[in-house]
């Protein structure tokens, strides 16, 4: 159950809330193909950002004889959202975030909030960052799925939109 659970997961209150916000002002712009489909594609994202990093925790417990990889929880909202991000991206790459900042779209969004959740690692603000990992196994996992498996409404199987490339 913990696979699916560190997900939903907070210990801080302040993250929670921007973690809340952050999944309010998605909400606000998701269209999804079929519910099937993109409850297929978060269900596959969860269990992937939790085994992936879990699977981090023992490699680099192997590598570095840290014993804190192994007993301390990596837990936090950081996966689904940047699942939900990607998926956003997907659909609506250039539509701005928010029409006061139009130089923020979709397509940029996830790279901003991930280099804000670098720079709160790099100065040491851990309660703000701890899912940390479990956001960098769902920015390659989920555009990976999205690329080549998602299946649409439609029938087609991945994007091959040049919008949607991994680096533009």
């Amino acid at each position: 159950w913990n696979l699916v659970t560190c997900s939903f997961f907070e210990t801080n209150v302040f993250k929670l809330l921007i973690d809340l916000v952050g999944v309010c002002h998605l909400a606000v712009d998701l269209e999804y193909d079929s519910l099937e489909s993109f409850g297929l594609y978060l269900g596959v994202c969860i269990l992937a950002c939790s085994t992936c990093t879990s699977f981090f925790c023992f490699v680099r417990f192997f590598m570095t004889s840290d014993d804190l990889m192994l007993v301390s929880p990596v837990y936090g909202f950081g996966g689904v959202y940047f699942s939900l991000l990607s998926y956003i991206r997907k659909a609506k790459s250039h539509t701005p975030v928010n029409v006061a900042y139009p130089a923020v779209t979709y397509q940029n969004l996830a790279f901003w909030v991930y280099l804000t959740q670098l720079m709160l690692r790099l100065v040491g603000l851990d309660m703000l960052s701890k899912d940390f990992y479990l956001s960098t196994v769902a920015i390659l996992f989920s555009w990976t799925y999205l690329s080549f498996v998602y299946k649409d409404s439609e029938g087609n199987v991945g994007t091959k939109s040049d919008d949607f490339k991994f680096v533009n």
